[in-house]
């Protein structure tokens, strides 16, 4: 035999061994949340290993996966437009995906393994804002680690393709499994406060005495669209920039209708909003003091314990030095600058 007969036929017995494997994982993988039939759920019931998975980095979720647990940098994500599911490792390789109950099951056997301690003491739970993900909010995450101490989950979700209840219970998802930790606070910038605050109205409505969960300590906003966002009415009728904004985008526009469904936190909260200070406006089709994009009277929210106006913008105050600062002492103070100087926003 030739040596480029010997090359045909190594190409073609490849073919014959991987083809079942590819069609299987095909199969799988476009049909996991389309099946009609009752012998497909009875084998799928049968059969709770996880499919055949090649261990591939990831970029670790961006607009079209969101976090259902984050436990020591490993994540269990869901797939918003095929509904299927993934377990990511804290390097963001896929380490086996499926239903969400096959990726949970591998991870039990992961925690097993590598014996994974559950995390104790206080926690942040971090959530992003719109067209973000979580790399977004690494300088807030890596700050509170290191000099908080804070066990941080820094929590990506995607942002424009659900509705803000759906992010919401995602988000319930994640807090869900912090069962070990004895404090959690919440740290959300931009659209990622309109999901706690509809994640908390979600709790109250559940709660059967109206209380929620003690261990939330305290929350700090980071450009919070508290009353809306003018600028998502000015162009709730411009097609394309809908595209943009997705299904949130849409919500914010419709005020009204979604205010209701927020929870102003029940316990110590502060607002950082980004603006000059004055009525100098920055954004000619924001009116008043803003951000570019906020202006500053649209973060406020009745019952903040702690307000302030930093120079920065709507895309910096994330890594600002000094809004990082003044998170910090929030979550371990109840205040920004000293509780003597404190602002808080009353009716």
């Amino acid at each position: 035999m030739t040596r480029r007969g010997a090359a045909d036929c190594s190409i073609v017995l490849l073919a014959v061994v991987l083809v079942p494997f590819v069609a299987l994982g095909c199969a799988r993988l476009f049909g996991e949340s389309r099946r009609d039939g009752d012998e497909d759920a009875a084998a799928d019931k049968a059969d709770d290993a996880p499919p055949f998975n090649l261990p591939l980095r990831t970029s670790g979720g961006n607009q079209v996966w969101s976090d259902v647990l984050v436990y020591r940098g490993w994540r269990i994500q869901k797939n918003v437009v095929l509904e299927h599911y993934r377990l990511l490792d804290p390097g963001d390789v896929r380490r086996a995906w499926g239903t969400r109950e096959q990726c949970a099951k591998r991870f039990e056997e992961v925690k097993k393994d590598q014996k994974l301690e559950p995390p104790k003491g206080k926690c942040v739970v971090v959530v992003h804002g719109l067209w973000r993900s979580r790399d977004a909010m690494t300088p807030v995450a890596e700050f509170l680690e290191k000099e908080g101490g804070y066990h941080v989950v820094n929590v990506t979700y995607a942002s424009t393709r659900e509705h803000i209840g759906d992010h919401a219970r995602n988000l319930a998802s994640v807090v869900d499994e912090l069962d070990s930790v004895d404090e959690i606070n919440f740290v959300a910038c931009s659209l990622g406060n309109l999901v706690v605050r509809r994640y908390l109205f979600e709790q109250q409505k559940k709660s059967k005495d109206g209380k929620f969960d003690p261990r939330f300590k305290r929350m700090v906003m980071l450009a919070p669209p508290n009353q809306g966002a003018q600028i998502a009415r000015r162009f709730s009728g411009d097609a394309v920039v809908r595209a943009a904004w997705g299904v949130p985008g849409d919500e914010i526009a419709e005020w009204e209708k979604l205010a209701v469904k927020l929870a102003t936190p029940p316990f110590e909260f502060g607002i950082l909003a980004g603006g000059k200070g004055t009525e100098k406006v920055r954004n000619p089709l924001v009116g008043g003091d803003d951000d570019y994009l906020l202006a500053v009277e649209e973060t406020k929210l009745v019952g903040a314990r702690d307000f302030a106006v930093l120079p920065v913008t709507h895309a910096s105050i994330k890594r600002d030095p000094t809004a990082l600062e003044y998170t910090l002492r929030f979550l371990r103070e109840g205040h920004f600058r000293a509780d003597a100087k404190r602002e808080p926003i009353e009716r």
